[in-house]
């Protein structure tokens, strides 16, 4: 009995000692699937411990900016307490830079707001001193670069950095708060030398309307619409500055994202090159913003809203963390700007912060300050954190076989990480595996990636069958022609027929009024070349064919899921709305058209989409996404025959003049209109009713 227990005692130990021990994730990782749903994910990283109390340093006070500097050790810009404190990796505290001797008189720092090191030098924003003081390795005393002086800078331009950065050159790149100019480059001297990345002006188009209408002196008093500021910058490897702003009107980002734009106009994130432009890939799914899912204009219900971007941490293999400042969460990104995972959170317990302000990646953990709580929280990288480096490292290499071997993996862990299913189709395009790609970009829905698959494959089944591709399509224009002139022919050979006029006469004949509407439509109304019943059968046609685009569509082409009721709705609701407005307008402004040549002469002019839907259906599965927009173009010409053809109909049919025919058809439309607002109005009251009647019901039933 000993022996059992002794053996159960060894297993617990020797799972315990296995073990690292983590706190319980206070929040959701999650990612955004390629339509925007939040979708939970793993955890990449989980808090491990947080500290607050520094040893000799004691506590901070409103921290401003937390790095690594060239030494390996922890720096932190310690606001409040107008010093900067530097830390070993066991957090304790190797010196506390406060006060110090320039130039045999005593300086001190005051308020200072953001670190960076470079060349064996630590450089520090000496924010309410109005200046750069940079220290050497031993965090010894090196020199100051005072405000910059030159003609292009504003007369009350105040020189306040909050952020620094420093190239290999030694050039020295400076964000000034309240400088809306750009970031400021100067040499390594610090000699002023120009703006880099200057934003572009953003306004509101509500308060646009608005000014137009304003007196000289509101709109003096108003806002101007003036440059965004940045908030903070950090240099690459290869010298490229990344910069952050939280100043880009609301509706600007949320039209951004909705377009899944790739530019940088309303982009709260930027890398930027020498030469001042920006060179931030915005490949995945939505651009590097943080949050997607926000109202265009703030609500009371709304949580959350568009985050504010605030700093850009660098980590391994090119892939960037951005801070959001609103929500306190952490989103990470790849190089070509995917959404890997995103966490953190408002709250008190580990793992949340009262106000998260900067993030430092140091071997492999990352150091989130706060600066409200003036503490670190140390976040340590998960076997699921470690596998998603490691697939970015084999996509950055271009081993694409073996990393769509660890997507797989990550889809084991992760089945609803759209990115997965993204590598592992990449994976077969570089792998010339199209139709495979193919079905996996449509298993989350990705079209842009899907058309190029697509579009490939469609190349090399050209290459083997593109001479039958040739063959059939002449086949199908010599028909169509030969149809036609057979219509054409047969409907001549009608023209002085005494028989009763047969259902396949009277379907033929519209092949005539489309081309002929004036002598075409005035058959049908005073030779019975039409009837209701084909007039019907073309309406039939017509709704079967919508429904069939609807639900038969290509992929590429079809606008998200297709609905028999809305199909359908589409074209009998403006139908029934134009027929009906047509005979009560007409009726008492000497139409000569009866309720039933409305009908009839409405149906007919529905003919050019019966005759473009079918073929353009076809069509749609072998477009590419760039190509859609032929079945747009020719959609838009069998509407605008089909207009035309109805304005000639009501025109032929009540015997109007073209000026008469052309006001009456706007009444109409505005008749259309507003009967269907009355519909609205109708239905809505009556809904209405029920619910009061039905709330009624319910009130007796559950007191009885």
């Amino acid at each position: 009995m000993k022996w059992i227990k002794l053996f159960f005692v060894m297993i617990f130990s020797a799972i315990l000692l296995s073990m690292t021990v983590f706190a319980a994730a206070p929040y959701d990782t999650y990612t955004y699937s390629y339509e925007g749903k939040m979708q939970v994910s793993p955890n990449a990283y989980l808090p491990k411990n947080k500290i607050t109390n520094f040893g000799e340093a004691g506590t901070l006070n409103a921290p401003g900016d937390i790095i690594k500097d060239e030494q390996g050790n922890i720096v932190i810009a310690d606001t409040d307490n107008n010093r900067v404190v530097v830390l070993n990796k066991n957090y304790e505290t190797v010196t506390l830079i406060g006060s110090f001797t320039a130039e045999d008189k005593e300086d001190s720092l005051k308020a200072p707001r953001g670190v960076y090191s470079a060349g064996g030098m630590l450089y520090v924003a000496d924010t309410e001193n109005a200046r750069i003081v940079v220290f050497d390795k031993e965090y010894k005393f090196n020199r100051i670069i005072e405000a910059p002086s030159a003609s292009i800078l504003p007369d009350n331009f105040i020189f306040k950095p909050r952020a620094v950065a420093v190239d290999r050159a030694g050039h020295i790149y400076v964000v000034s708060m309240n400088t809306n100019m750009g970031v400021l480059a100067l040499d390594r001297d610090g000699k002023f030398e120009g703006f880099v990345g200057a934003q572009r002006v953003t306004a509101n188009p509500i308060e646009l309307f608005w000014r137009m209408f304003m007196s000289e002196a509101q709109l003096e008093r108003s806002n101007n619409f003036v440059p965004m500021e940045y908030k903070n910058l950090t240099m690459d490897a290869k010298g490229f500055v990344y910069v952050v702003t939280s100043s880009i009107d609301r509706y600007s980002l949320f039209s951004a994202i909705n377009s899944r734009s790739g530019a940088s106009t309303y982009a709260p994130v930027k890398k930027i090159n020498s030469a001042g432009t920006d060179v931030l890939r915005r490949n995945g799914f939505y651009p590097p913003v943080g949050d997607v899912n926000f109202k265009a204009y703030p609500n009371a219900r709304e949580k959350g809203g568009p985050s504010s971007i605030i700093e850009v941490c660098l980590l391994d293999n090119e892939m960037y963390l951005i801070v959001d400042e609103n929500q306190s969460k952490m989103f990470v990104y790849d190089s070509y700007g995917n959404l890997m995972y995103a966490f953190g959170g408002n709250g008190t317990v580990l793992g949340l912060f009262r106000s998260l302000v900067s993030v430092a990646y140091i071997d492999g953990q990352l150091l989130a300050l706060d600066t409200l709580d003036n503490s670190i929280t140390v976040f340590e990288k998960t076997e699921y954190g470690h596998l998603l480096d490691e697939v970015v490292t084999l996509e950055k290499n271009r081993e694409f076989d073996k990393s769509a071997e660890l997507w797989q993996e990550v889809i084991i862990n992760n089945n609803n990480f759209d990115m997965a299913y993204l590598g592992i189709g990449k994976s077969q395009l570089e792998q010339s595996r199209y139709k495979e790609a193919m079905g996996t970009f449509k298993l989350f829905g990705n079209k842009e990636y899907y058309s190029k698959a697509y579009n490939l494959h469609r190349q090399e089944q050209l290459d083997k069958y593109g001479m039958g591709v040739l063959f059939i399509v002449i086949v199908a224009i010599i028909g169509l022609v030969w149809l036609f002139k057979a219509a054409k022919k047969y409907n001549r050979s009608r023209k002085s027929s005494a028989e009763k006029r047969t259902i396949f006469e009277e379907l033929a004949y519209s092949l005539h009024v489309i081309f002929h509407p004036f002598d075409g439509f005035w058959d049908i109304k005073h030779d019975n070349r039409g009837s209701v019943r084909s007039a019907t059968v073309l309406l039939s046609l017509t709704a079967l064919f919508f429904v069939v685009r609807d639900f038969s569509s290509g992929y590429l082409s079809s606008n998200g899921e297709a609905s028999l009721i809305t199909g359908l709705g589409g074209l009998l609701i403006p139908l029934v709305l134009w027929c009906s407005a047509n005979w009560c307008l007409t009726s008492v402004a000497d139409g000569k058209g009866s309720f039933k040549n409305i009908y009839i002469a409405s149906c007919y002019s529905l003919t050019p989409l019966i005759l473009f839907m079918p073929p353009l259906t076809i069509i749609s599965h072998f477009l590419t996404l760039d190509e859609t927009g032929i079945i747009t173009a020719v959609m838009g010409v069998a509407f605008a025959w089909m207009a035309l053809l109805l304005f000639f109909g009501m025109m032929t049919t009540h015997d109007y003049s073209l000026p008469k025919n052309m006001i009456i058809t706007i009444f109409v439309i505005v008749s259309m209109a507003f009967m269907l607002f009355l519909v609205t109005v109708f239905f809505n009251l009556v809904g209405s009713m029920v619910s009061f009647f039905d709330g009624i019901y319910n009130e007796l039933s559950f007191r009885s």
